[in-house]
């Protein structure tokens, strides 16, 4: 090496191949995050004088069914309960705002098909949830 170069030193981590759930994790809490991480990039594409407003809402909205889901695996019945609802009122307003999303445009046919799909799964995994705390 010349003068004033520096080596660098490269840090590599590695992701699981399959990405597979963190240890005691349950499948909702995956694809919960499955979702954030599909849904944040996409939101961040919309044009900017959405992007800020109801981007930013969106992605609040949908960080609030996670926050509500991991309080839920901590929470004893009664309170497991009222997250768990939580998290399925937050999964609905959420529906609303990606069905407003692509009806102004913001999202195309298949990126909306796609969120869908997601909240749809989500959605079953937590109203069995519900079911099995009742």
């Amino acid at each position: 090496m010349g003068r004033g170069q520096q080596r660098s030193k490269a840090i590599i981590l590695t992701m699981p191949q399959d990405h597979a759930p963190l240890a005691n994790d349950m499948v909702i809490h995956t694809k919960a995050r499955d979702l954030l991480a599909w849904l944040l990039p996409h939101v961040a594409q919309w044009p900017k004088e959405h992007r800020f407003g109801v981007g930013q809402h969106v992605g609040a909205v949908a960080m609030r069914v996670q926050d509500a889901l991991v309080a839920a695996r901590h929470l004893r019945a009664a309170l497991k309960a009222e997250a768990l609802l939580e998290a399925d009122i937050a999964l609905d307003q959420l529906r609303q705002y990606l069905h407003l999303a692509w009806q102004c445009r913001w999202m195309s046919e298949g990126q909306y098909l796609h969120a869908c799909g997601l909240t749809d799964e989500i959605g079953r995994l937590l109203g069995g949830w519900r079911q099995r705390s009742a």
